[in-house]
C-alpha cells in the first residue's frame, strides 16, 4: 500500500489517500476512495469517507482531479473553500506526497 496524499480538515480530521492493495502489501482496502484516517480531532474517524466523497464523489469541488494524484508525477496540492460535510463548511487541503509513502509488509 502506498500513502499517495494526505487530506486535511483543520481541527476535524486528517486522512492519507492510499494506492489499494499491491502484491507486497499486507492491507486490502475496500472503500470507495481508499484511504487511511490518520488523526482526528471534531469528528469522527467514519467522517474521513464524508470528506473524500464532498471533495473527490460525484459532484465534489475535485472530481476530476482524482487521476491527477494517483498518476500524475507533479507535485499537487490544493485548498478547497467552503466544502459541505457533517452539516458544516470548512476548508479542506490536499497535498500530495513526493515520495509516496510506501507500506509493505
Amino acid at each position: 500500500m502506498q500513502l499517495v496524499a494526505v487530506v486535511v480538515v483543520p481541527e476535524r480530521i486528517m486522512c492519507a489517500i492510499v494506492r489499494p492493495k499491491t502484491k507486497d502489501s499486507l492491507f486490502a482496502c475496500q472503500n470507495e476512495f481508499p484511504h487511511l484516517t490518520l488523526l482526528v480531532g471534531k469528528w469522527q474517524p467514519k467522517n474521513s469517507n464524508d470528506v473524500l466523497t464532498a471533495l473527490f464523489g460525484k459532484g465534489g469541488k475535485l472530481e476530476l482531479e482524482l487521476k491527477q494524484i494517483y498518476e500524475g508525477s507533479e507535485g499537487y496540492q490544493r485548498k478547497v473553500n467552503k466544502v459541505a460535510v457533517c452539516n458544516e463548511i470548512v476548508d479542506a487541503y490536499v497535498l500530495k506526497l513526493r515520495p509516496y509513502i510506501d507500506m509493505r509488509g
